[in-house]
């Protein structure tokens, strides 16, 4: 919900609006996978952050979902950024899809198809 949500309310030529700030943004991302437009760009992003947004992100979505967790490992492993404190012990149950309907190779430390 929006009231945990991480996000920056500013305005702009006159309208007032919301941002989500990018741990929130990458949160969202892999908590609701049919919002990523552009899921090639992600990983390119986990690279960029300081390691306490990874950490902010992480937390972010395992307050989500332990399938929107195990998506953050699996890119944060593609990214080649070191997976967080509270990721590290997810050890995921059921198998999730990075991408809904789309079955790419499969991670077997996070049960992820990419």
């Amino acid at each position: 919900t929006l009231e945990k949500a991480d996000f920056i309310k500013t305005s702009r030529d006159g309208y007032r609006v919301t941002l989500a700030t990018t741990s929130q943004a990458v949160a969202d991302a892999v908590a609701e996978p049919h919002w990523m437009v552009h899921l090639s760009l992600l990983p390119e992003v986990l690279a960029q952050l300081r390691e306490r947004d990874v950490e902010t992100a992480a937390r972010a979505a395992l307050a989500r979902s332990k399938a929107a967790a195990a998506r953050l490992g699996y890119l944060l492993d593609e990214a080649q950024v070191p997976v967080p404190a509270s990721l590290r012990d997810l050890k995921p149950q059921a198998r999730t899809e990075l991408v809904p309907g789309r079955r790419g190779p499969y991670s077997t430390r996070w049960r992820v198809y990419g």
